[in-house]
């Protein structure tokens, strides 16, 4: 049942001289707000809350309540969008030791598993795509990934082309335009 529909509900039952909301509604209330996706300041068609709804019908315990959970799912969410964002900043570590680091750095993030190596990025590449393009020691890296981590060496970036053809394009330009192409 749509929290908005149960806002109303218990408004148009509460109406009377006395408020009684039964310890069952006050449940069905908190279960709604922790279903993943609700809005706990959600708003029923004539713009009240569950907060406002248990306000006007004098029920102090059931508005201290909702706006206890409003506050404790927020802060949920709030940590799990920093922890998601603290995710992909070390992701992005990983990559760009993975990408400029020594060989050996790149080679052990690939043994331990730290970067996967199935992942993609908003292109579709994957870090077989990044370890094609470093310009020294590619080959040792490309194997790692390939035999120990299962890269898949058919996948195809979003513009269509693997691995192999943009290192290929990557070294035949820098052999032909050497001066205007630094690899």
């Amino acid at each position: 049942m749509p929290s908005s529909v149960l806002v109303r509900r218990c408004r148009y039952q509460c109406l009377g001289e006395v408020a009684v909301i039964s310890a069952g509604a006050a449940l069905v209330l908190l279960e709604l707000l922790e279903r993943p996706g609700a809005v706990p300041g959600a708003r029923d068609d004539r713009g009240l809350t569950a907060e406002d709804v248990a306000k006007s019908v004098h029920w102090s315990q059931g508005a201290k309540l909702l706006r206890d959970t409003s506050a404790r799912l927020r802060r949920q969410e709030a940590a799990r969008a920093q922890r998601a964002q603290d995710e992909t900043a070390r992701r992005e570590a990983l990559r760009q030791t993975f990408l400029t680091g020594p060989l050996r750095e790149a080679l052990d993030l690939v043994s331990s598993g730290a970067v996967d190596a199935l992942a993609r990025d908003e292109n579709g590449r994957t870090l077989l795509f990044d370890a094609a393009a470093r310009q020294r020691e590619s080959l040792e890296i490309c194997r790692a990934l390939v035999q120990e981590r299962g890269a898949d060496v058919r996948a195809a970036s979003s513009g269509h082309q693997t691995a192999l053809f943009e290192s290929t394009i990557k070294l035949w330009r820098s052999l032909i335009y050497p001066d205007r192409y630094d690899g």
